[in-house]
């Protein structure tokens, strides 16, 4: 008896499936090239103005791009045309530099004046998603450089970070610092702070700053007290015009902090440390009845 053999028609079909798997792979793989891409930087960026930013939307996509976008606005001050002001957003940890560049796009509701300040141009928007495919695993915070002009252009840390791994690809919205941190209590720390447990995360949040000293980089940590100890938490700063404009001083631009701790339980009270230079000041300990409603 003679073997049989796979009919022809079945041939033909195994090649065809081949053939458009192939076709879908590079279908793929053109969506990705076709995507703007964080890539590797050893540029350095100078900064002469202070950068005015709100970055309301951070996203993290865990697609085949692996895609980050970040919307908001942000401008310096400046006297000179802006038509041609663009932005880079810049992913960055002690080992690597990522960029993506990016114009800005328009804001009708970000120009002329926003908290007393001149704004060029409505050219205020940032809109960005790009690919996150070539950047290194690790933790990276988030840069933006602006630069409106020849004149003016500045750096800033927007207090955000992302972590990416083989698991994770997300914003860190919380950080446990374990290494020991020796608090001075000082009047000269001034905040104002809520405390709301949502979806079993406790959240603090507010404005805090130290008198006449800048905010742009200041360091703010959450110092609380449980039942087992001390624990400390590293809190996302963030801009607050509010605050700016009603103690009418720019140092305060970005005053607001938040952190979100889902590991809440035994937490009785909390202080708030600004790290300066060496030191670290704090408030006295506010008390935290929980659960809060």
């Amino acid at each position: 008896m003679k073997k049989r053999r796979p009919g022809i028609l079945y041939v033909v079909f195994v090649i065809a499936f081949i053939v458009l798997l192939a076709g879908m792979n590079s279908m793929i793989l053109l969506g990705i090239d076709d995507t703007e891409k964080f890539v590797k930087s050893d540029r350095s960026f100078e900064s002469n103005s202070r950068v005015f930013l709100n970055l309301s939307e951070l996203e993290t996509y865990s697609d085949l791009s692996e895609s980050l976008y970040v919307g908001g606005w942000a401008f310096c001050e400046t006297e000179s045309n802006n038509a041609d002001k663009a932005y880079d957003i810049i992913l960055q940890n002690e080992d690597n530099t990522y960029i993506v560049h990016a114009k800005a796009v328009t804001r009708r509701d970000v120009g002329g004046n926003v908290g007393g300040k001149k704004v060029a141009s409505t050219l205020n928007g940032i809109e960005v998603r790009a690919s996150t495919i070539g950047v290194k695993d690790g933790t990276y915070r988030l840069l933006i450089h602006v630069w409106e002009n020849e004149d003016n252009y500045g750096l800033i840390d927007t207090g955000f970070k992302i972590i990416k791994s083989k698991d994770q690809f997300e914003e860190l919205k919380y950080e446990l610092i374990t290494a020991p941190v020796n608090a001075e209590i000082s009047e000269a720390v001034k905040k104002n702070a809520k405390v709301a447990l949502q979806n079993d995360v406790l959240r603090i949040s507010g404005w805090c700053f130290i008198e006449e000293l800048d905010t742009d980089n200041q360091e703010v940590m959450i110092m609380t007290q449980t039942t087992d100890g001390e624990r400390i938490y590293s809190a996302r700063k963030g801009s607050r015009l509010d605050v700016m404009t009603h103690f009418e001083n720019d140092d305060y631009l970005y005053s607001g902090f938040e952190v979100e701790i889902p590991d809440w339980e035994g937490i009785e009270a909390y202080a708030v440390c600004i790290k300066v230079g060496d030191e670290v000041l704090r408030t006295e300990w506010e008390a935290i009845d929980l659960p809060l409603e």
